[in-house]
């Protein structure tokens, strides 16, 4: 976890403070989303959700919060470097005349942001029996995007947090205790083959289990903030065939592992009986979770169960599913981790009356791609409230 201190300006009285953020996550509703073409191609703003208004006392202005996420013609999400965003009030720019005193523009340096970032593991024994072996390097590409996480949250704003935490399966489940470094993953043990539990799947379990824990840990204040969000990746190369078992009533075993001559502590536990619709109950009661399903392989039982099974996850929660062989585990990573890799931010603060107003984000990518736009209606003063989009 790394919390870093940015200054921020104070905001002049009586204006209107507009909050722009990049933080998706994943797929937004198409109520949300709109797309444009230009001499570079598509792209496509996707909304997580309706913008959020409300008058600020203290510094007699209106904020109004949006988080977007916008994509290239092949749906991978667009760097800072990637794009041009502009803010539009009532069809005038506010971004273009930086020398205009009624103007204030902020980026994500100066707003805080967290992201509790939860990685659910497949770690049966057919995952060392891929062509070529997957075990070995799904660890390490998911030891890898922590790193990545942590070094980009490192330089974030005050209040800006990166937590995250591992859990993995086979007829049991398994979850780090405690502060872990990011070399603790790659030393998560290889299944044995002369353990029975070790060559089953519970991932429905795993995916229960661990949608309650991050929900519990979001009503107590964990990432909890209006910009915060929660990422759970969950990989796996087949189809649960042990969820229907109960084991909640299995010994829990303390374990511990060690890497960088540091010890990590994790738990054996097991799980009430469980199905595909409990598990995607327990993803869809949290309000801020993303959901992210990788499918590495290709032998997912009959009509591919497997695959309808993450695909299913990640639609209840409003995430992404990818799927590639098991020799590109490294790039599935990559695209999961550039859905909240590429956060921005950008506040407007602009001297306005009481009013009704039109909010237009517009996104152009610097290749010339674009542009892609979103319209609402928002009122601004004591009565300030988001209106509808258009």
């Amino acid at each position: 976890m790394h919390r870093c201190v940015t200054l921020i300006p104070v905001l002049r009285a009586a204006t209107l403070a507009v909050l722009v953020g990049l933080g998706s996550f994943g797929c937004g509703s198409d109520d949300y989303s709109s797309g444009g073409s230009g001499s570079g191609g598509t792209i496509t703003v996707e909304l997580s959700g309706d913008p959020i208004v409300k008058w600020d006392a203290d510094r007699q202005a209106t904020t109004v919060e949006v988080q977007f996420i916008a994509r290239g013609a092949s749906g991978v999400p667009l760097s800072p470097a990637d794009m041009v965003v502009d803010m539009e009030i009532n069809g005038q720019s506010v971004s273009e005349n930086p020398l205009n005193e009624s103007v204030f523009i902020e980026d994500s340096e100066n707003l805080a942001a967290s992201i509790s970032y939860g990685l659910v593991l497949d770690a049966s024994l057919s995952m060392t029996k891929q062509q070529p072996e997957a075990f070995g390097p799904m660890r390490e590409a998911a030891r890898d995007s922590i790193v990545q996480g942590l070094d980009l949250w490192r330089d974030r704003p005050a209040g800006s947090s990166f937590f995250w935490e591992v859990t993995w399966f086979n007829g049991f489940l398994y979850r780090q205790e405690g502060l872990w470094v990011p070399d603790h993953v790659t030393a998560i043990p290889t299944p044995n083959s002369d353990q029975f539990e070790e060559g089953l799947t519970k991932l429905y379990a795993a995916v229960e289990s661990t949608a309650k824990k991050m929900k519990s840990d979001y009503d107590n204040g964990i990432a909890a903030g209006a910009r915060d969000h929660h990422i759970m990746v969950v990989l796996s190369d087949g189809v649960d065939n042990r969820s229907h078992t109960p084991t909640a009533n299995i010994e829990l075993q303390h374990r511990v592992l060690t890497a960088q001559q540091v010890n990590g502590s994790y738990t054996r536990f097991g799980w009430e009986e469980t199905d595909l619709d409990k598990a995607i109950e327990a993803v869809a009661a949290h309000p801020r979770l993303t959901v992210h399903a990788l499918a590495v392989g290709t032998d997912f039982g009959k009509d591919n169960k497997g695959i309808d099974d993450l695909k299913k996850i990640a639609a209840a929660g409003r995430g992404r599913f990818q799927q590639n062989p098991s020799s590109a585990i490294a790039d599935l990573f990559d695209q999961v981790t550039r859905e909240f890799t590429t956060l921005q931010t950008r506040r407007a603060t602009i001297s306005q009356a009481d009013g009704e107003y039109r909010f237009r984000l517009v996104v152009r990518g610097a290749d010339g791609s674009g542009p892609a736009s979103k319209e609402f209606r928002y009122r601004a003063g004591t009565q300030a409230q988001f209106l509808g989009t258009l």
